[in-house]
């Protein structure tokens, strides 16, 4: 049997098949946008008028996300593009304008009183696809403004987004990374990509240096990275104030309907287990033979050989191995996204920087890499396209209205298909040391996911706190807080370089309002579905899951993984997550005694 049929570059065309037809696209959305108000001030004529005034809100929103998607993707193929710049600003611009003609919606909905929403529902059957949109807007009542409010907030949209993109285009457009030499002597230039590899160079001298200049470069911008980042988090605290939230992380936490105590169990869970992250580090610093452990020797490999180089093509092979436990169906659509230009795999200049997946209604979803020959950037693999399945199968089996689902499930379905993979390889292994290097990566996984994003997410936390105190964020405070925390995570395994305190800088997620703590909730609730799936009741657990995925934002994050069979309401799955980590330590010091 031959290898699986791969494509590397995307296929903007499945969006619209040339600029001149995006073109033609956004010129028609541009001549109608002025439409969408008209149906203010009516909704209390009937239930007729208000599915009319939702159907063309969603209809019209539909096309102009095909719209933008198209100028964003490319855009993020090289960021240098003044032209491609040029068509992502006028779709941004319309984007903002559409809201504000849209803006007077939502108060009108909730000028409605309770029991005429429900009689509209019951009534007009054409409702249904809205019932849950509805249900959640009635539930924000608190917290929407009145139609003249709404308008002016949502005329700052494109404001109020300046803070990310200030960071994307320093970080992504303007910073030209150091070079540095690897440990053959050859030029390495410190892209996201060969920071990362230079990192987990056996040589230490090679990985403290690589360290150093990419800090050193980071430093000379402190300031204004430290300018960019305080306006998204005033942003975050003028919103959530502005919208009548006791906090911005209330603020961020309300519309998926998670409760404040679930951040709270996930910190408490992960820090009344640090002493299982310290005992990890003692042995790496054992197993790497150092007199002490830096944050640059972090990622050097302690069992040699782990990360091995592997094609693109043979990569996506063992990912489709992999994912045999979902089924062939749910496998043949991976193959599709592999063959089809669903994903763009090559490192290039000016290409945004990192991996991500974004979906597409209408067309299907997009993969961005920057590939490495790596048995890491499989991980990767893996991981986006557990993304873009959920995006797919949600936009296969629900309305547009209902198929965004919410970005506090979005990292389930990508870490579970590491756990799947990472199940393969150990499967797959034939030798102590093989098992050894698995066991190494699925406790880097821990660490990195779960120990470390739920460290980020504490900071995270006190940025914001510190603003609705009314204090200030400046470049030297912002280093000296993260350095506060990693000295409190990493305890006294790991001795602190100043450079270290400036990690902040390359964190894109803290302009996402409240992120990344949901990397380690959804690495933790993956853990506990990808153990149903390879479990003795597999085909009951993979129905489950793949209902998960179909349902979209058709349920509340939490409700959706309680049906799959997770809570996370209890600390159970984060204490569960870290059982698991507990184990594959114990082994591996087992198999390195």
């Amino acid at each position: 049997m031959g290898p699986e049929p791969v494509s590397t570059a995307w296929r903007l065309s499945d969006i619209f098949p040339s600029e001149a037809a995006w073109e033609g696209e956004l010129a028609a959305l541009r001549s109608q946008v002025g439409e969408l108000g008209r149906y203010a001030g009516r909704f209390g004529e009937g239930a007729a008028v208000l599915k009319e005034a939702l159907d063309r809100r969603f209809g019209f929103l539909e096309r102009l996300l095909r719209v933008t998607a198209y100028a964003r993707l490319a855009h993020d193929l090289d960021t240098r593009d003044a032209r491609a710049k040029e068509r992502l600003d006028r779709a941004t611009a319309l984007m903002a304008e559409a809201q504000a003609e849209l803006s007077y919606l939502e108060p009108e909905v909730l000028s409605l009183p309770d029991a005429t929403i429900a009689a509209y529902l019951e009534r007009e059957p054409g409702l249904r696809d809205y019932r849950f949109h509805l249900e959640r807007l009635v539930r924000r009542r608190p917290h929407v403004l009145g139609p003249g409010e709404e308008r002016v907030l949502a005329l700052a949209g494109e404001l109020l987004a300046l803070p990310l993109e200030v960071y994307r285009m320093m970080h992504d457009a303007d910073m030209r990374p150091p070079e540095v030499a690897d440990e053959a002597g050859r030029p390495v230039r410190l892209t996201p990509a060969g920071f990362l590899r230079l990192m987990e160079s056996p040589a230490r001298e090679v990985r403290r240096e690589a360290f150093r200049a990419l800090y050193a470069a980071y430093d000379e911008r402190r300031h204004a990275f430290a300018a960019a980042l305080a306006g998204a988090v005033r942003r975050d605290v003028f919103l959530a104030r502005a919208r009548r939230h006791p906090s911005a992380l209330a603020a961020a936490l309300f519309p998926d309907g998670v409760p404040v105590a679930v951040y709270e169990s996930l910190v408490a869970s992960v820090r009344r287990h640090l002493p299982l992250l310290h005992r990890y580090l003692r042995l790496k610093r054992r197993a790497l033979g150092l007199p002490d452990l830096r944050v640059y020797d972090l990622y050097a490999p302690i069992v040699p050989g782990w990360d091995r180089p592997i094609a693109y093509p043979e990569a996506c092979a063992i990912v489709l191995r992999a994912l045999a436990p979902l089924g062939e169906a749910y496998v043949d659509g991976v193959r599709k996204a592999l063959a089809e230009g669903w994903v763009d795999v090559p490192e290039r200049p000016g290409k945004r920087s990192g991996a991500y997946s974004s979906g597409v209604y209408g067309a299907h979803p997009y993969v961005l890499l920057n590939w490495q020959d790596s048995l890491r950037s499989a991980f990767t693999l893996a991981h986006e396209l557990g993304h873009a399945m959920h995006s797919y199968e949600a936009d296969r089996h629900q309305p547009f209205a209902l198929a965004q689902y919410s970005v506090f499930v979005a990292e389930v379905a990508s870490t579970t298909n590491e756990a799947l993979l990472l199940a393969e390889l150990l499967a797959e292994a034939r030798t102590r040391r093989q098992r050894a290097a698995l066991l190494v990566s699925h406790l880097e996984n821990v660490r990195q996911t779960l120990f470390r994003q739920t460290m980020l997410a504490e900071f995270d936390r006190a940025l914001h706190e510190a603003v609705e105190r009314g204090g200030a964020l400046t470049a030297d405070g912002l280093s000296s807080l993260y350095e506060g925390l990693l000295a409190e995570y990493y305890g006294r395994e790991v001795a602190l370089d100043p450079e270290a305190s400036r990690e902040w800088m390359r964190i894109p997620h803290f302009y996402l309002n409240f992120y990344v703590y949901k990397y380690a909730t959804g690495f933790s609730a993956a853990a506990a579905l990808a153990a149903r799936l390879l479990g003795p009741d597999g085909a009951r657990a993979r129905a489950r899951y793949l209902a998960f995925l179909r349902a979209g934002g058709s349920l509340w994050p939490l409700d959706a993984l309680r049906a799959a069979g997770v809570d996370l309401a209890t600390p159970a799955p984060f204490d569960a997550a870290l059982a698991g980590f507990e184990r594959s330590l114990d082994e591996l010091e087992s198999l390195l005694a």
